[in-house]
């Protein structure tokens, strides 16, 4: 995409509705293109692959590419890039249309930023994990899962919101046909998993250990395993243990270190499970590392719950009595108070006996007047 012939789709009109305008990227199997939605829609990307023109119902490369829009088509979490439109413009040549993410990829962040913040770090892992999370829940694997394939957009105040792409090597494991060709390696060496490597059989349990590598590169700053030659990148993911997680030089928390590791087992059965297994670990790990509340606050901590106890009660439109009501919210309110107990309070000093005295005798010396006055007007 980088020489300077012209591209003979630029310009071209995809299924009535899509104007090419200008490349965005390229890769071995497909190009991506930045396009108009006529008549005057948003912006899109449209991924175009040229297959066999002869007989493309036969060509293996068409076949992964419609089972890639397909399997795209059936992910709706917001953290995987969404499908618009898909088809064939012409014979052997298939297009998908997705929306257009703005944004840098986490390779590119890696490369220009290093090793990142552990929060931060985590915060993005969370996203990953639940994209995959829905695509595993369908039997989809992604098998190809790296940085590159990670981009990083804006959503509201949220600077590093997630789009998981690019499931083109994928597998359905509901289809007992796999459309990766045999003795095909597929996935980048730095990211593959030893199942991978070996050609055993594969689970959504080898997208645990891609996302392990990309959590080790997010801390660290560099992948475990990287040599000059892909082979021996790709033993080490076999053979060599997983070298020390460091963050900023230093040894990582035990609890981050043994996360990562159980992502990087060898083996399959030495992982998590599953990405609903590994979600709560990783957001648990983030909640860990978040600073613990002032307790000086807790007097607004307590304010703020109970406020948005009672506007929870009135969100929800009951329609009980009065004393009904005071009912819910009293028990509202005490949970609220048990999860959020408020600090010991000194007691207040007492008043001194003069204040009390006082009060006493000006309250007298009133009562006495009103009867003056009583037996004045009830005399005349």
């Amino acid at each position: 995409m980088g020489d300077a012939s012209p591209d003979a789709l630029i310009g071209c009109i995809i299924r009535g509705r899509y104007r090419i305008l200008e490349p965005l990227a390229s890769g071995g199997m497909a190009q991506v293109y930045r396009a108009e939605q006529r008549p005057s829609g948003p912006m899109v990307a449209v991924k175009v692959h040229q297959g066999s023109e002869q007989s493309p119902e036969r060509d293996p490369s068409v076949q992964r590419f419609v089972a890639e829009a397909a399997t795209l088509a059936k992910l709706h979490e917001p953290h995987t890039v969404r499908v618009l439109d898909y088809g064939q413009h012409t014979p052997g040549l298939c297009f998908i249309v997705m929306e257009l993410i703005e944004g840098r990829t986490l390779s590119e962040i890696l490369q220009q930023e290093g090793a990142l913040d552990a929060q931060r770090a985590l915060r993005i892992a969370i996203q990953i994990a639940r994209a995959l999370r829905e695509a595993h829940a369908i039997g989809v694997i992604h098998r190809d899962l790296k940085p590159s394939n990670i981009i990083m957009t804006q959503r509201g105040h949220e600077r590093d919101f997630v789009k998981v792409v690019d499931f083109g090597l994928s597998k359905d494991l509901n289809q007992p046909l796999d459309l990766t060709a045999t003795g095909t390696f597929y996935g980048a060496p730095p990211y593959i998993s030893p199942e991978q490597v070996s050609g055993t059989d594969q689970d959504q349990r080898l997208d645990i250990y891609s996302l392990g590598i990309i959590l080790y590169q997010m801390f660290s700053g560099r992948v475990p395993f990287d040599y000059p030659k892909a082979l021996d990148t790709l033993m080490a993911h076999m053979e060599k243990p997983v070298p020390p997680l460091t963050i900023h030089g230093q040894p990582a928390p035990e609890l981050l270190s043994a996360l990562v590791l159980r992502c990087l087992a060898k083996t399959p059965d030495g992982r998590w499970p599953s990405m609903q297994h590994l979600l709560p670990e990783l957001e648990r790990a983030l909640q860990d590392l978040q600073p613990a509340p002032d307790p000086a606050d807790t007097d607004s901590q307590q304010t703020l719950v109970m406020t948005a106890t009672r506007d929870a009660v009135r969100a929800a439109g009951h329609a009980a009595a009065d004393t009904q009501d005071t009912r819910v919210m009293t028990a509202l309110e005490q949970r609220a108070l048990a999860e959020h107990p408020a600090p010991a309070r000194r007691p207040a000093p007492a008043q001194p006996a003069a204040r009390a005295s006082w009060k006493w005798l000006a309250l007298l010396a009133g009562c006495a007047l009103l009867w003056a006055l009583w037996r004045l007007f009830s005399s005349g």
